[in-house]
Order: structure tokens, then sequence, then C-alpha cells
């Protein structure tokens, strides 16, 4: 009985937690940025963090819809709605706003990137787990049965594109 009560408390406590963590390790909000505009990479986070907040389950129907506006709630829609677009972009039209960068010099709010092999995916890239660089914290939604969240890839960029949008604000 004890550790299903330790359970729910240490589940419930879970989301304020990550938010307390998210506030010391992520870029502080810049300006509120225009769709389709420049965007800075605070912002980024802080739109991203927002579907990881509020748990926005996994979906390529429909829209979810926050104070951010309303996007497709799968993973290109997510990253779509963070990079503040006018719309929902596929993983295909991602790659129009987007432009490869060293895995070296990925920065929180860059995206992973694949459409190849049978995987059709995008997250944003948060930070490394590791000192080596081979495990990258993302923040991303993908398949039913799953909401918004952030979690290391133990298996490394797994043939991901590292990618950068072309809409930074300098």
């Amino acid at each position: 009985m004890r550790s299903l009560i330790l359970r729910r408390v240490v589940k419930a406590a879970a989301p304020l937690l990550a938010a307390v963590a998210v506030t010391f390790f992520t870029a502080p909000a810049a300006t509120a940025s225009e769709p389709d505009g420049s965007i800075g990479r605070g912002e980024v986070m802080d739109r991203a963090w927002s579907w990881v907040a509020e748990q926005v389950p996994y979906s390529q129907s429909g829209c979810y819809a926050n104070q951010f506006g309303c996007y497709r709630p799968d993973c290109s829609g997510f990253v779509s709605m963070a990079w503040h677009l006018g719309s929902s972009l596929t993983t295909w039209s991602l790659w129009n706003v987007t432009f490869d960068v060293p895995a070296a010099d990925l920065q929180p709010g860059d995206a992973l990137l694949r459409d190849s092999d049978g995987t059709d995916h995008v997250a944003l890239f948060v930070r490394w787990a590791d000192a080596g660089h081979t495990q990258p914290v993302v923040r991303e939604t993908y398949d039913f049965g799953h909401v918004a969240e952030e979690r290391v890839w133990g298996n490394g960029l797994r043939g991901f594109t590292p990618a950068a949008t072309t809409r930074w604000t300098t």
C-alpha cells in the first residue's frame, strides 16, 4: 500500500519537478514572435514545454489548441507549433524551413529530422545527456498512446539529421 501511494505521489509531482528543472536549464523566453517570422530559442523551448506540461496526446488528425494556437498534435505539428509556423507542416515539408547543421553544433530548439527507411519523425533538441554527445535529450510527441514528453534518446541520433530552422533570430 505504501509503495502504491508513493508511486502516485511521485507521478503527480513529476510534471512540477520537470517544470522546475526546465526553469534552470532552458533559455529565457524572448519577445513573442509573429507566425512565420523570426523566433528566439527561449521562445521555442517555452512553446515546446507547453505541450509537455499539458501532456498533449499524439494524433495525426484534428488540432490541439492552447495559448500558442491550434496545431496538429503529431511530431511535425509539435515542431511547427514550437517554431511558431503559420500552419502545421509535415515531416517532409519541414525540410523547406530548415538547413542541416553538424551534430556538434546542435543548440536548444534545433531539430532532429528523418523521413527515410520507414521512419518519418522529427523531435526538438534540448541538450546532450552525456559528455560524449552521443545521447540527445529531446522534446517530442510520437506514436499513438503517448503524450508530448522530454526524454533521452539512449541510442544516439539513429540516422536523424540535425537541422536548424531558417527563422532563428540573430
